[in-house]
């Protein structure tokens, strides 16, 4: 965000079982030449990043993110996606930049990387791509001709 720095204070608000709950106070950036910009100055994007970074700080093994890329600048989409690395993620979008960033090494990687919701009948069904689903994907992703937004939407996936 062009910051050289960053402080804020937290503490503990309140903890129950399973729930904690932290109150943060404070949060200012530090820039050049001694500048400094309060929480309360960024921009709506600038503050989803901050609190995704918390997030992150404070759920070291998995993400749960729903439409993380709103308001978010390209270049940090490319970031988030690099900082979510080693963690089991659960992210869901309908805006192509994150999508388009998630790369593949192999069939398996596909089908480790999406879950499929369908209609069987009145429920909603949740599964991982076949084998087949996976090979016909990846074979077409390693071609490098089309976005990974535009493969899930030419199969129907998206």
């Amino acid at each position: 965000m062009g910051f050289q720095g960053a402080r804020f204070e937290y503490t503990l608000h309140s903890r129950e079982e399973r729930n904690i709950v932290y109150r943060v106070s404070r949060l200012e950036f530090h820039g050049p030449h001694d500048s400094v910009t309060p929480h309360e100055h960024l921009s709506f994007g600038q503050k989803r990043l901050v609190a995704f970074l918390f997030y992150l700080d404070a759920h070291p093994e998995i993400v749960l993110a729903d439409e993380l890329t709103n308001g978010l600048h390209y270049d940090w989409i490319k970031q988030l996606i690099e900082w979510m690395d080693g963690r089991q993620k659960f992210v869901a979008a309908q805006n192509p930049l994150m999508i388009d960033r998630v790369g593949f090494s192999s069939s398996e990687s596909v089908r480790r990387r999406f879950i499929r919701c369908e209609r069987q009948g009145s429920d909603a069904v949740l599964r991982q791509f076949t084998e087949a689903e996976s090979a016909e994907f990846f074979e077409t992703y390693q071609a490098g001709a089309q976005l990974v937004s535009e493969l899930l939407r030419q199969q129907g996936l998206w």
